[in-house]
């Protein structure tokens, strides 16, 4: 019988059953980075074997855009669905200078007597805009504009009520976010964030 890849650089094999604590999070963290955050890397900003390609800005939202919903329920050792709130408690996470942002000037999606903040707005179009949008049509939804043009990973033009994305930063600011998440992990004083962990990590590989 073959051996099963549980990841990209590790097999069934290589770790005793049943693995330990420390082994699933080796293994969350080579499946999260191998199989998903450097692929996208290598198509929006290439590798030394390998030159970008073009257009592919969509796809690399499609297969980073579920980072943000798996890493707080990994958080929160949550083991239902609930997809919107836990989407945003992960945007979160990953930014959390947004939790600073105050409300904008009015406009015409903060009317007066139901006045949202700009975060507000963000995460809307970031989980109805791209997140389902990407799921469920295979393209974004409202006014989203993606480019290598801005500073950063995501800028919202408020005149225009867009939300502007920058794939080649955005990859590389999920990586610098999973690599400091995993860090935790690994220290043994965090009890309580690594049994969240765990009980998330058995759920979705279905260990009793």
């Amino acid at each position: 019988m073959r051996n099963i890849w549980l990841s990209p650089s590790y097999q069934d094999t290589d770790f005793l059953f049943p693995h330990s604590l420390d082994t699933k999070i080796t293994l969350f963290e080579d499946r999260a980075i191998g199989w998903k955050l450097d692929i996208a890397d290598q198509l929006i900003n290439g590798s030394p074997d390998n030159s970008p390609i073009r257009h592919s800005g969509f796809a690399v939202l499609d297969i980073v855009f579920s980072y943000f919903e798996m890493v707080a329920k990994y958080e929160d050792g949550f083991t239902g669905r609930n997809s919107e709130k836990y989407f945003k408690k992960g945007v979160y996470l990953v930014f959390p200078e947004f939790k600073n942002i105050p409300p904008p000037a009015q406009t015409p999606l903060s009317p007066v007597g139901n006045v949202a903040s700009l975060v507000d707005i963000v995460l809307d179009l970031m989980y109805e805009g791209i997140r389902c949008g990407l799921y469920h049509s295979g393209i974004t939804n409202g006014k989203i504009f993606l480019t290598g043009e801005i500073k950063a990973p995501m800028a919202f033009d408020l005149q225009l009520q867009m939300l502007i994305v920058n794939p080649h930063l955005l990859v590389p600011k999920l990586k610098v976010h999973l690599h400091g998440y995993v860090a935790r992990l690994r220290d043994v004083n965090n009890v309580d964030l690594r049994e969240k962990f765990e009980k998330r990590y058995d759920f979705d590989t279905h260990v009793d």
